[in-house]
């Protein structure tokens, strides 16, 4: 549970009532077409090809990206999108913290979690030094 009011996380009804519901709606449509886009991708794909293209390393960080726009929404007085953020982060380092204490140095983990986890994951078990992020695409088929 993230501390404090909810509304201090709101970062919709922030940019409605400052003068950035457009700039919201905006980005609301550029995930939306970016989701149909996939959508369509999928449909000529196979899961593999799917799951590989989903873990290519500039998707990744495209998708992890978006956080920095929501993050935008606010001022110093109240910035409800980077306390939301800031709360996405948080979450990921409790995935991270029961991550590490699944493993023992020396051993391997198979982690499968969302898209929008991956990044912030990876980041954080190789600047921790917690293990080595390995690129999943080495080992799911190409076809």
């Amino acid at each position: 549970m993230a501390p404090g009011d909810p509304s201090d996380y709101d970062f919709i009804d922030w940019a409605q009532r400052n003068g950035r519901g457009d700039q919201f709606d905006a980005f609301v449509r550029q995930g939306q077409d970016d989701a149909n886009a996939t959508a369509s991708k999928m449909r000529g794909q196979t899961i593999s090809q799917w799951y590989r293209a989903l873990n290519d390393p500039e998707t990744r960080l495209k998708m992890h990206k978006s956080y920095f726009t929501l993050a935008s929404f606010g001022t110093d007085d109240r910035n409800p999108g980077a306390a939301w953020v800031g709360g996405w982060y948080a979450r990921n380092l409790r995935i991270f913290n029961n991550l590490r204490a699944l493993i023992s140095p020396g051993e391997r983990l198979f982690v499968l979690y969302g898209a929008g986890h991956t990044y912030l994951l990876g980041s954080f078990i190789r600047e921790s030094d917690a293990g080595v992020p390995i690129d999943p695409r080495k080992y799911i088929p190409r076809r």
